[in-house]
């Protein structure tokens, strides 16, 4: 599954880079974003120009999470880090659908039985590559993909805080699952109804 998931971000963010290197991306949807990360990475929350006006991306949408992933340019200063940090979160959502494969599974043995590896290590032999299979499968979804090369949207970043906040109410971590049920409200508008 690392294998894949390296794959997978060397591959998606190489194309969506190639995209953007061949002015294949737009003001309308990058630009914009973009224009919001950077300004809120200077302390102007989601500030953008629309028109030749001064605006904020929430008058478009509500994408607070913008602000939130921000501080990428105190490190690389370039629109293609954002399209690199798309790919990556994408990716993470393959590990955290593994995990939570494992996690099913180990709930169908009794919480007094969990403790025994004799009883949980049948449960892994079979629950490893069926998490194994799921992760890929979820890497190979052509939706997540065609929203990667889509230049940079926020939505894809709610898919792995919706793993997350599923794997934490399957561990029954309420912290973890508030954490991640209001990132998952935070990426956009319509987030918040799923959160």
């Amino acid at each position: 599954l690392l294998a894949c998931s390296a794959l997978y971000v060397w591959l998606f963010t190489g194309m969506a880079w190639r995209l953007h290197a061949g002015m294949r991306t737009h003001k309308a949807d990058l630009g914009q974003i973009d224009q919001a990360i950077w300004n809120s990475s200077r302390g102007r929350f989601v500030e953008m120009t629309d028109n030749g006006y001064l605006a904020t991306r929430m008058s478009d949408h509500v994408e607070p999470i913008l602000a939130l992933i921000s501080p990428i340019y105190w490190f690389w200063d370039d629109t293609r880090a954002v399209l690199l940090l798309q790919s990556l979160f994408v990716a993470v959502g393959a590990w955290l659908l593994y995990d939570l494969t494992l996690t099913l599974f180990d709930n169908m043995l009794p919480p007094e039985q969990r403790a025994f590896i004799w009883r949980t290590e049948p449960l892994r032999a079979h629950s490893r590559p069926l998490g194994l299979a799921l992760g890929v499968a979820y890497l190979l979804a052509p939706q997540l993909q065609s929203a990667l090369l889509t230049e940079f949207h926020a939505a894809p970043l709610a898919v792995p805080l919706i793993l997350w906040a599923f794997l934490s109410v399957e561990r029954r971590r309420w912290p973890q699952f508030m954490a991640a049920a209001v990132l998952t409200a935070m990426v956009k508008e319509e987030m918040a109804l799923l959160a």
